[in-house]
């Protein structure tokens, strides 16, 4: 213990270490061994039929086809709204710019909730879309929308700082290739990172959004998406 214990003049470092293993490994480390455990029960043949369900065949297409979607959506206004915000002055600028971060405060139930009022077909947005046979919530179009929502403030964020740092001369493409495919090598950083983002989100806890926006098992069936 003495040899991974550093001098410091607070007390405690056995107490915190053990409350800090304990806290990761009830909530990481047993988890995941179950999740292990639970996965390597069936035999390859299960598992296989498992996998190729046509319910989870259904899944995969919603969840990896939506995902890119939105990464494309979010890769082109993403940078267009970065660029904006970096390179001109306008009024509401600032809270324009405040309005970006705010996927990152709400939660993710109260996120799913204002999208459901918004599009929904009672919604302000979705009885406007009903009259033209559009219908967002309980669709792949609302999974998509749901995903956009929280996959935009990542796409901005990153790629706002690579362009506060290219010099403004950079923006003339006329000036030469050089200097174009360095801007290009800035948009294409945020389409990367937009595309793991999302695959990443689509998979991971943030789909409690589009499933309580947009895809609901009891209200539609993937089978028929």
């Amino acid at each position: 213990m003495s040899r991974f214990r550093q001098p410091s003049i607070l007390p405690g470092f056995g107490l915190t270490l053990g409350f800090t293993t304990f806290f990761l490994s009830a909530i990481v480390l047993i988890p995941l061994a179950a999740l292990i455990i639970k996965g390597s029960s069936p035999s390859l043949a299960e598992l296989k039929e498992i996998l190729l369900d046509p319910r989870a065949l259904a899944s995969y297409r919603l969840s990896f086809g939506a995902a890119l979607l939105a990464a494309v959506v979010n890769a082109i206004f993403g940078f267009i709204v970065a660029w904006t915000l970096v390179r001109y002055e306008f009024p509401g600028r600032r809270l324009v710019d405040a309005l970006i971060d705010l996927p990152f405060a709400l939660p993710t139930a109260v996120s799913g909730i204002a999208l459901t009022a918004v599009f929904a077909p009672n919604g302000w947005l979705g009885l406007k879309l009903a009259s033209f046979g559009v219908q967002v919530a309980y669709t792949w179009i609302g999974v998509v929308v749901a995903l956009i929502l929280i996959g935009l403030p990542f796409v901005v964020r990153s790629v706002q700082p690579a362009l506060i740092e290219v010099q403004r001369d950079l923006e003339l493409f006329r000036q030469g290739e050089r200097r174009a495919r360095r801007l290009l090598a800035v948009a294409q950083g945020g389409v990367e990172h937009d595309d793991a983002v999302l695959l990443g989100l689509c998979l991971g806890g943030h789909w409690i959004i589009p499933s309580q926006f947009a895809c609901a098992a009891r209200f539609c069936p993937l089978g028929a998406l």
